[in-house]
C-alpha cells in the first residue's frame, strides 16, 4: 500500500495490490476478500486517527 499511496498511477503496482487481495487466486475479489481487506484497513486507519485510543486498547 505504501508504494501505491502518493505515486502516480502505476498499473503494475495496482495489479500487485489487487492480486494480494485475491487470496484464492481466481482473478476476482469476492465479498469475503474485500471485507478482510476493509477490516484491516479500518484497523490501520483507526490506529492512525486515534493513537491514544489504540494505546489504551493495547493495554487491555
Amino acid at each position: 500500500w505504501k508504494e501505491i499511496k502518493g505515486e502516480k498511477e502505476n498499473p503494475a503496482k495496482i495489479k500487485e495490490f489487487f492480486d494480494s487481495m485475491d487470496k484464492n487466486k481466481d482473478n476476482r475479489i469476492d465479498f469475503n476478500e474485500f471485507m478482510t481487506f476493509m477490516a484491516g484497513f479500518t484497523c490501520l486507519c483507526y490506529g492512525m486517527a486515534c493513537p491514544d485510543k489504540k494505546e489504551e486498547q493495547d493495554k487491555k
